[in-house]
């Protein structure tokens, strides 16, 4: 499928490749990128990917470069603006739709173009051919925007409002930062530093402006809302797209956000594709499939049968010939989409599935719902006159995004790991069902509306779903690290409002898509918290702006309500369990 990154370079030489190329923008500043040509001189339709983590990492790209040159197609690899040899400042994708703009139309007049420019990448790479589309440049006919970020204060670098620590530190390291930046942070070193803006100088000594950009716009304001699409983005753009991605992988709500509102506004509406594997993302643009072209078939604590896996690149290859050589258009449905659990694919006319029925299962408890005393319940009925539940955060004591195996932290992050470890605190509580009479099985957009009042002005509520298998494990389901939303933004992520302590409020906690069947036998767990930590940033619960907040951090009195009167609640879209073979 995929090449490793060595195999890449050898067919980088087998191939015609130019010296690389200074690409130029409308504002002087130059994109310095990499061509490679089909052996046969002509004029070829163009493919082309931008990307902040080094172009010259030939194992990054889809398929390996040679394979498209030798099915006739021109290949242009960019390092983005400000990152590696390119010129001007790093950005977090603002820059990116003009630069990507220019570069397509200075492609397509080249005399090895045919003027036929598509878009290829994922994660990053998959994010700015979104943004590229959204300035509609007349050469772009198609992209293939897999694993892409589509809700900057849900998705990244806040998840529910809450800043994304670990993934802040971790990306910068991937872009032009001089080296500076590690790949990890010890926790113990993490969490007492104060604010949260100079944590760039805790680990490389000096500041960096991209880092506290992204940390001090900690609302959708006009920083973000440059990229943030909304419904009149959609309707402008009127290209083809094909895009991958994974249950356990972190773009995943992006990327079905953009397929969403394509199918909703676009007058392509059509000619949108979806694919959605049981895959994390470093294997989900590959199908499941790894650069050495090897299937990845245990992901977490799960393992997968053979018909997980796909042929992404011909896929895609027939994807790009439809679009870009006027062939035949691919026969595959709109939303290919594999069920966890029952391990079996839906081809499906769009996504969310169109007999989805939302139904609501409520929380239970008599007031004692932790995982040791086995009380807290989840069914269909709605609750009576029940007692709430009570835990204690301390913003000193967070639980950990992590569980240790064996003296090893395996991270939670989007992982299906099993979570028992981080649910046996007396600050987690825990809700589950009985053991499922029949399988059941969700598929689509997952939510806990909460009910709950908190002592601080300011706080975080958590939480994690999972499948309780028979034998104890609690594998953890989602695309996320979990639930958040940081209340003051409870009511929206257009600006704070600080809690009224001791009030009850409602909180829609996001676990975002999941496609999954809870087997016969098997329990539906929830548990809920107030910290992920260092995922997300702990919580100090003073109200004061969370990035140069330097006041003493406080704890906070939770309470979870479950009663007539404010019934806690999970949204679950229901499916008929697919059968075998379906």
């Amino acid at each position: 499928m995929t090449q490793t990154p060595a195999v890449a370079e050898q067919s980088h030489q087998k191939g015609r490749k130019l010296e690389s190329v200074r690409i130029p923008m409308r504002d002087g500043v130059h994109l310095v990128s990499d061509v490679y040509l089909p052996e046969t001189e002509g004029c070829y339709p163009a493919i082309f990917m931008a990307t902040p983590y080094n172009r010259k990492v030939g194992g990054t790209y889809p398929a390996g470069i040679r394979y498209w040159t030798d099915h006739g197609y021109v290949v242009i690899v960019a390092d983005t603006r400000g990152s590696y040899d390119s010129d001007g400042e790093t950005g977090f994708m603002i820059p990116d739709g003009n630069d990507n703009y220019d570069a397509i139309e200075w492609i397509a007049v080249q005399p090895w173009a045919d003027g036929m420019v598509g878009m290829m990448g994922a994660s990053y790479a998959g994010t700015n051919q979104w943004m590229a589309a959204k300035n509609c440049p007349p050469s772009l006919k198609c992209i293939v925007p897999s694993d892409s970020v589509g809700r900057f204060m849900e998705e990244l670098p806040r998840n529910g409002g809450a800043f994304k620590t670990r993934w802040a530190i971790e990306w910068l390291q991937l872009v032009k930062t001089d080296g500076k930046l590690g790949s990890t942070v010890e926790p113990k070193v993490l969490l007492p530093h104060r604010p949260l803006r100079t944590v760039d100088e805790l680990v490389t000594g000096e500041p960096i402006k991209l880092f506290r950009e992204i940390v001090d716009h900690d609302t959708l304001d006009h920083y973000w809302q440059q990229i943030q699409f909304t419904d009149a983005d959609f309707q402008r753009i009127d290209i083809p797209s094909l895009a991958f991605t994974g249950w356990f992988n972190g773009t995943l709500p992006g990327t079905a956000f953009y397929y969403q509102g394509m199918q909703s506004h676009s007058a392509a509406r059509n000619d949108q594709f979806l694919v959605i594997g049981p895959w994390e993302h470093a294997t989900a643009s590959d199908g499941g499939h790894s650069h050495s072209g090897a299937p990845v078939t245990t992901v977490g604590d799960l393992a997968f049968p053979d018909h997980a896996f796909l042929p992404a690149n011909e896929m895609t290859r027939a994807f790009y010939d439809w679009c870009l050589k006027k062939g035949p258009r691919p026969e595959y449905p709109s939303a290919c989409v594999y069920i966890t659990g029952s391990d079996q694919w839906l081809s499906l006319p769009s996504y969310p599935h169109p007999k989805t029925v939302m139904r609501e299962m409520y929380l239970h408890s008599d007031g004692q719902a932790s995982l040791a005393a086995h009380t807290g319940g989840l069914d269909w009925t709605k609750p009576g006159d029940e007692p709430p539940d009570h835990f204690v955060y301390d913003p000193g004591d967070p639980v950990p995004e992590s569980v240790i195996r064996d003296g090893k932290a395996f991270r939670l992050q989007s992982m299906p790991v099993d979570l028992r470890q981080v649910q046996d605190r007396a600050d987690v509580l825990v809700y589950e069902t009985e053991p499922l009479a029949e399988p059941l099985t969700i598929l689509g957009n997952v939510r806990l509306m909460l009910e709950a009042s908190t002592s601080a002005l300011d706080t975080d509520f958590t939480s994690h779903i999972a499948d309780v298998h028979p034998d104890g494990r609690a594998i953890k389901l989602g695309p996320q690290s979990g639930a958040i939303i940081r209340a003051r933004y409870r009511q929206g992520f257009d600006r704070a409002r600080l809690m009224t302590p001791g009030k009850p409020e409602s909180f829609a906690l996001d676990y975002f898509d999941i496609g999954h069947t809870f087997m016969a036998g098997h329990r539906l767990r929830i548990s809920i918290t107030s910290s992920n930590f260092p995922w997300i940033s702990a919580n100090p619960n003073t109200g004061n702006p969370i990035g140069s907040d330097t006041a003493p951090p406080q704890r906070a009195h939770q309470t979870i309500y479950h009663d007539s009167q404010r019934p806690s609640r999970l949204l679950l879209p229901v499916i008929a369990t697919p059968e075998a073979g379906q």
